[in-house]
């Protein structure tokens, strides 16, 4: 979900869904939302409000894998 949030700065909410069992597995889902992030961070639009929500099959997948995911995600927003 994203959003022009109209400050200066973007946001980011990085959230796991319910399918993540219990506490450790959803924390370890949002630190790799984070470094994923983190690493991209050129590639992310300003003055946005964005929300990334991730199942727990974000785990499975190599860094790859998941830098292409978050790609593929990031050129649906606008610029």
């Amino acid at each position: 979900m994203f959003r022009a949030n109209g400050g200066l700065d973007t946001e980011i909410l990085y959230c796991s869904d319910k399918t993540s069992q219990n506490a450790v597995q959803r924390n370890r889902t949002k630190r790799i939302l984070r470094a994923l992030v983190r690493e991209n961070k050129d590639k992310i639009p300003d003055q946005m409000d964005i929300a990334i929500i991730s199942k727990r099959d974000i785990e499975d997948l190599d860094f790859t894998q998941r830098v292409e995911l978050l790609a593929s995600l990031l050129s649906k927003i606008p610029q």
